[in-house]
């Protein structure tokens, strides 16, 4: 529970559900707390899962849309990007959580970032490993955010008419709309792209991300 909590508090910070994209002090907290954690159970190894995942982005490089693209705008106001230190630790971390072999949802997650953090651009990303990963998280611990993002994965790997098979079109989520309008759009079927994208726009108060999700709209 605590470390849902640290990890609920990271995610907040990188995008907060209203008002500005970011709040950086939330996530520099929640950074601290998850340390703070592990410097108390240094062998459990859930702990040390959350002080990985957190040092990156959450979820595939996902921006303010969470579709995939790196389209989070550059802002001193949000978390900023890993040192190579900080990299490397962090993926020092993770050989460590392999190696132990006894994987929980966190270290998933913080497996997941460490494949994203060795790709400099988007298309060099493996995603066939981020798939892999996702499915053993959703069995580990199903929840919406990893199965959209699971479908972000499914949709660079396999291709977007795949990826569109899984998604809800009666889905009331803005993240979900946003990932349906980007392999809508993939697929040249721009009318319906720009309708989620606008209706993606609707079911958010977070000021950037509309302005970002219209942006998108107004592009295709």
């Amino acid at each position: 529970m605590v470390l849902t909590v640290i990890y609920a508090i990271y995610n907040e910070g990188y995008v907060t559900t209203a008002g500005e994209l970011s709040r950086f002090d939330l996530s520099q907290e929640a950074l601290r707390l998850a340390r703070v954690v592990v410097r108390h159970v240094p062998d459990h190894l859930e702990a040390t899962g959350p002080a990985r995942a957190a040092a990156a982005p959450p979820g595939p490089p996902t921006g303010a849309d969470r579709t995939g693209r790196s389209t989070r705008p550059a802002s001193r106001a949000g978390p900023q990007p890993l040192g190579r230190d900080d990299d490397r630790r962090g993926h020092d971390l993770v050989r460590a959580l392999l190696a132990a072999n006894r994987p929980g949802p966190f270290q998933y997650q913080a497996a997941i970032q460490a494949v994203h953090c060795d790709a400099e651009r988007d298309e060099d990303t493996d995603w066939a490993q981020i798939l892999a990963l996702y499915d053993q998280l959703m069995a580990a611990q199903p929840s919406d955010a990893a199965r959209r993002a699971r479908i972000v994965a499914v949709g660079h790997l396999h291709g977007p008419e795949a990826a569109l098979a899984e998604t809800d079109a009666d889905s009331q989520d803005h993240y979900e709309l946003a990932v349906r309008a980007d392999l809508l759009a993939r697929l040249g079927r721009r009318d319906e792209a720009r309708a989620e994208f606008l209706r993606a726009a609707d079911l958010t108060q977070n000021r950037a991300e509309i302005e970002h999700l219209r942006r998108r709209a107004d592009a295709v």
